[in-house]
């Protein structure tokens, strides 16, 4: 774990307007990789609880895949962090919310949770309810990877994702 903390703290701060950009470019390389997924909604503009929605025609259910979508934009390999993919517990608990409110709001949707994750190396797109979650990990990050000026350090609860999980992956050039 001690390897964690120290390549995170190495990371660059970046103000909210910086980082909704990084996370667009993130969302539009995504979705113009994918001739079969479209953007419903796009939420990426302030503190969210998920930054997009999406419908995918290419599943075999007569009713169109919708999700909801989570994105990170890491300036670093996927290699970087021994064991996984970090996700944190929260923003699991926050996308699986959302679904579970649309699922309920009209049972003929079929609703996902989705975490897109951009390294400098892949793109991973995990549909949340179908990955194993493994053990929890309290890591030592940034309070917010969003906010303007702020150093504060703190220990969030963290799954790390096995990369093989990931329904998509693209090798990024």
């Amino acid at each position: 774990m001690l390897y964690s903390v120290v390549f995170i703290i190495k990371q660059k701060k970046m103000n909210f307007k910086q980082h909704i950009n990084i996370e667009s470019v993130t969302i539009e390389d995504f979705i113009n990789s994918q001739n079969e997924i479209n953007v419903t909604e796009l939420k990426n503009d302030s503190f969210s609880t998920y930054d997009f929605e999406f419908t995918s025609g290419s599943t075999n259910n007569q009713f169109p895949q919708k999700g909801i979508t989570e994105v990170k934009t890491r300036k670093y390999s996927s290699t970087k962090f021994e064991g996984g993919i970090l996700l944190e517990i929260k923003k699991l608990a926050n996308i699986m919310d959302v679904v579970t409110f649309k699922r309920k709001k009209n049972i003929n949707d079929n609703w996902r949770g989705y975490y897109l994750v951009k390294y400098t190396d892949v793109t991973f797109l995990f549909e949340l309810d179908s990955v194993q979650l493994g053990n929890i990990k309290m890591i030592l990050c940034p309070e917010s990877s969003s906010k303007d000026g702020s150093k504060e350090w703190v220990y969030k609860a963290c799954f790390l994702l096995n990369p093989d999980d990931a329904i998509i992956r693209i090798e990024n050039t």
